[in-house]
């Protein structure tokens, strides 16, 4: 697809049954998150905006960052109605906020989401802020809560010099970024909450531009199932 597109056709969605199991998102309940994050974000690439959004693990609500302010909406898919707006307090309003996880109801719940180099938990409706790290991106707990995924690429992070390639302060600000970030061996990472104890998996950068990783939401899966699925 090109460039600037969002093709809902082209987005894979899962989301959790009442049985446990796992199935993909319908084409209606898509094309109503499309038309969502369409209005709240006009011009700007639909491709990138995948990472400013997020479905809750069932399928009913989603998540959207608003271009240009700290602000987080939520939306219910079957009939696109606002169900609550969160305002952001002490976060850098230079960059987007890119939500990786988001689990609850229209009442209460969190939201996982990294703005810039730092990654943040949202509690609502107390509106409760906790920084959970850096470099942590596309974070997500495990269901049990015991465990935190999160790789070292983030595209907005990455691509973020294009927007500021003519002013100086904002370039020396992105290219401290930069210099912390070549520090930190590519790959996923697997944090136990508890003890910090941290298993690493390395990746590859591209070969043709040497660039990070782009980031990738990790989907949990039990060892058993997984085992199951590789033995078919």
């Amino acid at each position: 697809m090109e460039s600037n597109d969002y093709d809902v056709n082209e987005v894979l969605q899962f989301k959790r049954t009442d049985t446990g199991e796992y199935e993909l998102v319908g084409k209606e309940s898509l094309k109503t998150v499309e038309q969502l994050v369409n209005e709240m974000w006009e011009d700007v690439y639909k491709w990138f905006m995948v990472n400013e959004m997020c479905m809750d693990e069932y399928g009913k609500m989603v998540a959207i960052s608003e271009s240009g302010n700290p602000i987080i909406r939520i939306y219910n898919i079957d009939n696109g109605k606002l169900v609550r707006q969160i305002a952001v307090p002490d976060i850098d309003p230079d960059f987007t906020l890119a939500i990786s996880q988001f689990v609850g109801t229209e009442e209460s719940g969190w939201l996982v989401f990294s703005n810039g180099n730092k990654t943040y938990r949202l509690n609502y409706p107390e509106g409760t802020l906790e920084q959970l790290g850096e470099f942590m991106f596309d974070t997500t707990y495990s269901p049990d809560g015991k465990y935190l995924a999160y790789c070292t690429g983030n595209i907005e992070l990455y691509d973020k010099w294009m927007d500021w390639d003519d002013d100086n302060e904002k370039l020396n600000k992105i290219n401290n970024i930069y210099a912390e970030w070549d520090e930190i061996p590519e790959g996923w990472y697997i944090k136990e909450i508890e003890t910090g104890n941290t298993t690493f998996i390395p990746m590859e950068t591209w070969e043709q531009d040497q660039r990070p990783l782009y980031g990738g939401r990790c989907v949990w899966i039990e060892k058993d199932k997984l085992l199951q699925i590789l033995d078919q």
